[in-house]
């Protein structure tokens, strides 16, 4: 029971936005518009690789519309919350 609430006391400090005065603290990349519950909307931008500084939140990424032709290997290894690609 002390371990769930210690979990759910660090998921809470964590999470995106939970920092400050309901101001979000997500990192986004310049090529993308992210949203504060960790979606990154990527799509549309000529991109040719996945776009680096995403948050490790981001739980949903859309990377359509763009000339992506490669991934490599784990180029979402640090995206450990990604359901939906």
């Amino acid at each position: 029971m002390r371990v769930d609430l210690f979990w759910m006391c660090l998921w809470c400090f964590l999470r995106p936005g939970a920092a400050g005065q309901g101001q979000a603290t997500a990192v986004c990349s310049p090529s993308c518009s992210c949203d504060e519950d960790g979606g990154a909307d990527c799509s549309g931008r000529g991109l040719t690789t996945v776009p680096t500084g995403l948050s490790a939140f981001t739980y949903y990424l859309d990377l359509s519309m763009n000339n992506i032709t490669e991934l490599p290997a784990f180029v979402f290894k640090n995206f450990p919350y990604l359901e939906e690609l």
